[in-house]
């Protein structure tokens, strides 16, 4: 009765079709991430339906991660804060993991990495969590929500001279200063040509901002639209500008634009617990929704999540490494190494 099939291009719209449906869909779950990964990084991609009496039932979209030296995961989904098993709210989700699981032993692919948000009623916080803002009808209530603090850093920026601009023509400039960042952060970065498949296959869904000084992009954030939400998965500042707070223009701005154009949710994505970026976010109101990388292995020994590589000591002295490398030099080695930090 139930069948695993792997699903093409040619089952592109049946694929979306139930993503929209579905009430736990997130934007990471549209087939268009398919195309991303095979055609910047070269990927193989697993994006599976189970079927019942050949209706669809579930899916899980999933990329294989292949380090040198090492056995292929599957992950749902590599440099994305969650994606995971969609599925038929009559189904039991272990039953729909056992049977993705035992097609992807058939494969060869024993190793398998599920990223997803924790329901609501998980009663304590994991190290991991996306934060995310229940936005209100209008940006008159957004702005008065604000504290006092936040609100004079936006006004200081904007009394410094910044102004917005939206398009998705400004990917050179937002890949500039997110590499920027990434190389001060100690990180490798994304290749330039990731960043632009995902514009060119999900460009109904994306969209650009920048805050500029004197006509010059000094902070820049992609947007993705899916269904009443908004989220952020790159927003970076020059490091040389941030006496400005571009930053609070850059995320006030973006969640103007989300209260006045009819959206529900701001999700400003993944964090470490009690981390910068976690207060950072925490400041505009945004409530930690727990994320959970759960691995399911053939092999006895315990499986650690992905998530591990960028944490711990060793990530921490090759991240102050990396620090020291000349920016030309991380955009060359960068993305090299990019493909196997999923």
């Amino acid at each position: 009765m139930y069948s695993v099939k792997e699903i093409c291009n040619a089952g592109r719209h049946q694929w979306n079709n139930f993503v929209f449906e579905n009430n736990g869909a997130t934007v990471f779950h549209l087939f268009e991430w398919k195309n991303v990964f095979e055609k910047s990084y070269k990927l193989q991609t697993y994006y599976l339906g189970l079927y019942l009496n050949e209706k669809l039932v579930a899916v899980l979209p999933a990329a294989l991660i292949n380090k040198p030296f090492a056995k292929p995961i599957a992950i749902s989904l590599p440099f994305c804060n969650y994606a995971g098993l969609l599925f038929d709210t009559a189904l039991e989700r272990n039953v729909v993991v056992r049977w993705f699981i035992e097609f992807l032993q058939e494969k060869k692919v024993y190793l398998f990495e599920e990223r997803r948000i924790l329901n609501d009623n998980y009663d304590s916080l994991t190290e991991e969590c996306t934060l995310k803002l229940e936005l209100p009808s209008g940006s008159e209530k957004l702005w008065h929500n604000l504290t006092d603090k936040v609100r004079n850093q936006i006004r200081k920026a904007e009394k410094s001279g910044l102004t917005v601009r939206w398009g998705i023509d400004q990917i050179k400039e937002l890949y500039y200063i997110y590499s920027r960042n990434m190389s001060s952060l100690g990180t490798p970065v994304h290749s330039f040509r990731f960043l632009e498949s995902i514009c060119l296959n999900l460009k109904n869904n994306i969209d650009i901002l920048t805050v500029r000084k004197d006509g010059k992009a000094i902070a820049a954030m992609l947007l993705l639209k899916f269904k009443r939400q908004l989220s952020n998965p790159i927003a970076s500042s020059l490091k040389s500008h941030l006496s400005m707070n571009p930053n609070m223009l850059l995320y006030w701005e973006a969640l103007r634009y989300g209260c006045e154009n009819g959206f529900e949710e701001f999700d400003f994505g993944r964090s470490q617990i009690n981390s910068g970026t976690y207060k950072f976010k925490k400041q505009w109101g945004a409530v930690p929704q727990n994320l959970i990388y759960e691995c399911y292995s053939t092999s006895p020994a315990k499986m650690k999540s992905s998530i591990s590589s960028y944490r711990g000591i060793k990530a921490k002295i090759f991240s102050s490494i990396w620090k020291n490398i000349p920016y030309q030099l991380t955009l060359l080695i960068g993305p090299r190494l990019r493909k196997y930090l999923p």
